[in-house]
């Protein structure tokens, strides 16, 4: 790779074709103007702070004429460069501990490298550059520094050099000169990091005229001469020595990913199908759920009745006050959600027919409760016959409705009893019960909905095992589903090695108020959350309410007032914001097809997941959790491509796993210049 920049008061050529590059720095050398003490005579070029810190040299202990020593704690220097987005940026400086001046071996001396918007709000702050004087030898000029890319979003950049840490006494000094920041030029103008005729496009665009970013000779004119040191890369992969590489072998083959999706619940239901107007209902959903038009949700996991998100208590089999009990379920409906939560699910199956749904009760009917009442309780002793059929008819009358039911979870939550809103208490030996009057209920009536036990948090692995370990419940049963509200995400892979044969689904977690640190924080939580759950064995990512208004509502009294739903709409203003979990959820589920397989991966740095779908293709899910952007360089099957991940984003790579020559790629930024947008395609070439 050609790279080109200035070393203090150096020449180096690195290739055949480097020219020396241009100090964007105004007296980087310290040579220029009046210097002198700093807070009594300016250094011209330079900003700074700590008054008493520091002072210009005119001895032999600087490189040139003039240079600069640091000599007491908490004070610095810095200055501002004009920069480009995108364009890679060396930051270099010489230094060091002089034994003529007297010194304790006390210092840490850093320079950094910033970034910041035209509304001058810092986009990257980064250490580039670190000196330990107690570690250096003396009289030895140091250089420290490093290359940096601009980010999205950038107006103007700033070097800044300090004295970091005083770790004891107040004598010596730290010597420095030759300050520099240079544009590290190369031919891959549009950052594909490979030169070809799109390179050649945008340097023939300026032929004849002044271009700095395109210049390769420094001489500030695009011309021959120029061209002349293009040709010299052309067709050339230009890949960076700090690239972090990741791993991608469709060999190795995991789960089937079965659903990335949330919960149409009763408030989700009443705002999209009775608040908004058809078209504006449409136009959501179709974002929701179209694969193409949208971000292609594809799996509602669905109240059996009401949950803590509904306009009014209520389950399939409420009596009238003069009726005490219906074991024959003679009062059976489910007209409650034929206003609302039925015709939402059959627009959304009509937007996207591989849209799957699982049902999930919050409580039984009352009259089978030992509370009497949908909060609290449990399942009385005789009921449990009854419930299992009160299941196979919710499933029929959905299904009646054009709606089949995938799968069902025996108790949302078993082990949290709520009194405020719909729950009910099982242990395993209750679950184990009524797995097996469910099972046979289920063949009984030819009905292949899978069955589902636990659904509640990571924090309790015994519960789940201990019902897997009855052999005859154990036939009956799909998996075990999970919360994340509490325990470790790796309990979910505990489960699976103790019984590899039962699948994992994760089927709930919401954000909300306790866990909202501003969108880039919440983006980057959201996606390594579904990266780590699908790296232990999770076949679903299902979040918890679809879509909930600016009051995190509507709702009556009860449960989770201060939950967040994946898209909000305000009332007010009928706009439709999609939250930070939106944009994690679509970088999976735009990109997958229903048959998925997760296969292995292993990244540096970076948080990562790949899949397989079943047209062969691949996808790669990548999260970028730290405040600096990186060059990912993807290794497959002998092949390698190159791509620039920004700070704090999610990005999504997905090509032809027969023929490759390209992958597209979807990008989100956490500082929401990037919203899932597709960037230019990146190419393989051979290597690994």
């Amino acid at each position: 790779m050609r790279t080109l920049f200035r070393i203090g008061c150096l020449g180096i050529l690195w290739a055949s074709t480097l020219q020396a590059g241009t100090n964007l720095l105004t007296n980087g050398d310290f040579e220029g103007g009046s210097l002198g003490r700093l807070g009594t005579v300016s250094i011209p070029g330079w900003n700074s702070w700590g008054g008493s810190g520091w002072h210009h040299s005119d001895t032999g202990a600087c490189l040139g004429s003039k240079g600069m020593k640091f000599w007491w704690d908490d004070s610095g220097l810095w200055q501002d460069f004009a920069a480009l987005e995108g364009l890679t940026y060396s930051f270099r400086v010489q230094v060091m501990d002089w034994s003529g001046d007297t010194s304790s071996n006390n210092w840490d001396f850093r320079i950094e490298a910033e970034f910041y918007t035209a509304a001058h709000t810092a986009i990257v702050k980064q250490v580039v550059g670190y000196f330990d004087s107690s570690v250096q030898p003396n009289d030895t000029w140091i250089e420290i520094g490093g290359t940096i890319t601009a980010p999205a979003g950038t107006a103007y950049g700033r070097v800044v050099l300090r004295l970091w840490d005083w770790k004891s006494g107040i004598s010596g000094s730290i010597y420095f000169d030759n300050v520099s920041v240079t544009i590290q030029k190369t031919a891959d103008y549009n950052n594909d990091f490979h030169i070809d005729y799109e390179d050649y496009l945008r340097l023939s665009r300026f032929w004849r005229q002044t271009a700095p970013e395109y210049d390769l000779n420094d001489d500030n004119f695009i011309d021959i001469s120029d061209l002349a040191l293009f040709v010299q890369d052309w067709l050339m992969w230009q890949e960076p020595a700090d690239a972090k590489a990741i791993w991608v072998d469709s060999t190795v083959a995991y789960q089937e990913i079965e659903g990335i999706g949330a919960s149409l619940t009763d408030s989700s239901a009443w705002l999209l199908h009775q608040f908004l107007t058809p078209t504006e209902r449409q136009d959501v959903l179709t974002d929701l759920f179209d694969p193409s038009a949208g971000i292609g949700l594809n799996y509602l996991r669905q109240p059996m009745g009401a949950s803590d998100f509904r306009l009014q208590d209520y389950t399939y089999d409420d009596l009238p006050a003069n009726v005490n009990s219906d074991y024959l379920l003679a009062y059976f409906s489910i007209a409650y959600e034929e206003s609302s939560i039925i015709p939402t699910l059959q627009q959304i199956l009509a937007i996207n027919p591989n849209v799957r749904i699982m049902g999930s009760p919050w409580s039984p009917p009352a009259w089978m409760k030992t509370s009497g009442q949908l909060g609290g309780g449990r399942l009385k002793n005789d009921v449990y016959g009854t419930y299992a059929n009160y299941f196979v008819k919710y499933i029929q009358a959905y299904a009646a409705h054009g709606i089949p039911v995938d799968a069902v979870t025996l108790q949302n939550e078993p082990y949290y009893e709520p009194w405020t809103y719909p729950g009910c208490r099982m242990e395993p030996a209750d679950q184990i019960r009524l797995v097996k009057e469910l099972g046979a209920a289920f063949q009984q009536n030819q009905i292949a909905a899978k069955i589902l036990i636990w659904d509640h948090n990571w924090d309790n692995p015994d519960f789940p095992l201990a019902v897997l370990s009855d052999p005859i419940a154990r036939q009956y049963i799909a998996g075990t589903a999970f919360h994340h509200y509490g325990g470790d995400v790796s309990a979910q892979t505990t489960v699976h090695n103790a019984y590899p044969d039962k699948a994992i689904y994760f089927t709930e977690g919401s954000d909300g108020t306790w866990n909202d640190g501003g969108f880039e924080a919440d983006l980057i939580r959201n996606g390594v959350f579904l990266v780590e759950t699908l790296r232990n064995w999770a076949k679903t990512v299902i979040k918890w309410n679809l879509a909930l208004d600016e009051n995190n509502g509507p709702k009556i009294a009860g449960g989770c007032d201060t939950c967040y739903g994946v898209i909000t709409i305000n009332r007010s203003t009928r706009q439709v914001t999609p939250r930070p979990q939106y944009y994690a959820l679509g970088h999976a589920s735009k990109y997958l097809q229903r048959g998925a397989v997760r296969i292995q991966s292993e990244s540096e740095t970076l948080r990562s997941v790949a899949f397989q779908n079943p047209d062969h293709s691949i996808v790669l899910y990548a999260v970028n959790p730290d405040a600096v952007g990186y060059t990912i360089k993807l290794q497959w099957n002998g092949r390698r491509l190159l791509s620039r991940i920004p700070s704090r984003s999610i990005m999504t790579f997905r090509w032809n796993g027969d023929a490759p020559s390209k992958a597209d790629r979807l990008l989100t930024t956490g500082d929401g210049q990037s919203l899932l947008q597709p960037l230019p395609p990146v190419f393989f070439y051979n290597g690994s």
